[in-house]
């Protein structure tokens, strides 16, 4: 199973029946299952109360474990399928980390990069004439 923030909170049916919150999660991922549903279809067929589903589903939303496709009048929840690498990389991150092994690490300084006060592309080679010689030159 999987572990969310507040496991200890209960949550209770239409019919009376309570259950943690976990546990509700589950159901609802099940219900769910590889279709998209409202959440007044889950609330439904799970029998419990709409804001208790609207509050779970949005949590679930910003966990990353479910993604809401809103529509002209309603709001389709689905469960995220990690069946490609961009989709394990976009929401699988530690997962994709662990895959990748660190050979070395190179850091930079200011000191390192390049000194760049011109932004052309001929740099100096424009002050190469005799009038620039004398200005630097003293005047001589």
């Amino acid at each position: 199973m999987r572990t969310y923030h507040n496991d200890d909170h209960i949550f209770e049916d239409l019919d009376g029946n309570k259950i943690k919150r976990v546990q509700l999660v589950e159901k609802i991922l099940t219900c769910i299952g590889d279709g998209k549903k409202t959440c007044l279809d889950i609330s439904k067929e799970l029998n419990y109360k709409y804001q208790t589903i609207k509050n779970i589903l949005r949590k679930l939303v910003l966990h990353d474990l479910l993604i809401a496709t809103s529509s002209k009048n309603f709001t389709y929840y689905s469960q995220i399928k990690n069946s490609c690498l961009l989709a394990d990389l976009l929401y699988n991150e530690e997962k994709v980390l662990k895959n990748f092994k660190i050979l070395s690490r190179k850091t930079y300084t200011v000191e390192d990069g390049k000194n760049v006060s011109y932004g052309g592309s001929h740099g100096s080679d424009l002050r190469s004439g005799s009038i620039w010689d004398s200005i630097f030159e003293n005047g001589e």
